[in-house]
């Protein structure tokens, strides 16, 4: 992100300011203010101008856990959301996200398992079946559970056991 001084925005924890993440052609910012947020995002629109990159309208959002207040790209106005998926995880700040995260990674767990039924259905060792559970279905169920707080609700979602018993 050379060129952009955003030394003091962003969000300011324990004397340091976190301002973006990043990944690939994914980029979050994070701001205090609608104000510095404007800013950053008028500044990376003109810092990826320059090196010829455009950011795509379509794909940029906006979440706040404030007052929706008019963000706009080149006078075009930034859609909010209430949620959103970075890096295969939803972001929101909604109540019961916790929840709704792990309802939809069990609902991706079961479109794994259902596309390859045939495997779990057929006569293949109960150990081979084992090896593709722990390969394809299970890893979309605990990709990124190490950030779920786990309550008595959330534990109660998740049904590995009964996967497993629908698999052999």
């Amino acid at each position: 992100m050379n060129g952009l001084d955003w030394s003091k925005t962003g969000l300011h924890i324990k004397g340091a300011y976190l301002n973006h993440l990043r990944f690939a052609d994914d980029l979050v910012l994070l701001s205090e203010t609608v104000n510095e947020m404007q800013s950053m995002i008028e500044s990376l629109q003109k810092a990826s101008t320059k090196v010829g990159l455009e950011m795509n309208l379509m794909k940029t959002k906006i979440i706040t856990n404030s007052r929706i207040r008019p963000i706009t790209i080149n006078d075009n106005p930034i859609e909010y959301v209430e949620n959103y998926i970075y890096l295969g995880k939803r972001v929101s700040f909604e109540k019961n996200n916790n929840i709704i995260e792990i309802e939809r990674r069990i609902q991706l767990t079961w479109n794994k398992y259902w596309s390859q039924k045939g495997i779990f259905k057929s006569n293949l060792p109960i150990t081979l079946k084992a090896k593709v559970m722990n390969t394809c279905p299970l890893p979309s169920l605990t990709y990124g559970s190490q950030t779920w707080k786990f309550s008595t609700e959330a534990m109660n979602k998740i049904h590995v056991k009964e996967v497993w018993n629908e698999a052999c």
